[in-house]
């Protein structure tokens, strides 16, 4: 579905959107509950960054960033000159259940490519965005461009994946 991108605005989490935290609901509890309990007391304490995404004024969506280092084998760190890595972590993401046809989660993670080239080309090193992904949305990291960072490991309730910040990628909105 296409949308107007004046109705979208795109932002960093402040105390005056608190308020607005109480009638998201992404259909995960513990997700929620990291929304209206846990997130802005992280950010201000400096552990995460967590950007909005709101929808004609209603809060639609949201993802929170933090700081991360991938561990490479030796076949992965070809051409690199350590075996761990900065990485920028997607520590949450979240789409209200009322806002499913409007792709707004991928939106967000392409705000996040580019959040993590700007941090990469102009203030830290930084070579992969991570993530944890549960079992039933690796499909739509890895349209995304993102791999299994442990693809023989079983049972797990959530899949490490990764993207190279400096891999090309398609806007597909």
């Amino acid at each position: 579905m296409q949308v107007n991108p004046r109705s979208l605005l795109i932002t960093r989490m402040a105390a005056e959107d608190l308020p607005c935290l109480e009638t998201f609901d992404c259909g995960d509890d513990e997700m929620n509950r990291f929304l209206r309990t846990e997130c802005f007391n992280e950010q201000e304490l400096g552990l995460n960054s967590t950007t909005l995404l709101f929808f004609n004024g209603q809060l639609a969506a949201f993802v929170s960033l933090c700081a991360d280092k991938l561990a490479l084998n030796d076949f992965e760190g070809e051409g690199l000159p350590r075996k761990s890595v900065p990485a920028i972590k997607v520590a949450r993401l979240g789409r209200d259940r009322r806002f499913t046809q409007y792709k707004f989660g991928r939106r967000l993670m392409y705000e996040v490519f580019s959040i993590a080239l700007d941090i990469a080309d102009n203030h830290l090193g930084a070579r992969y965005i991570t993530l944890d992904a549960y079992p039933n949305r690796v499909d739509f990291y890895e349209s995304l461009g993102f791999v299994d960072n442990e693809p023989n490991r079983k049972d797990r309730r959530t899949i490490s994946m990764r993207r190279d910040i400096y891999s090309d990628f398609e806007l597909d909105m």
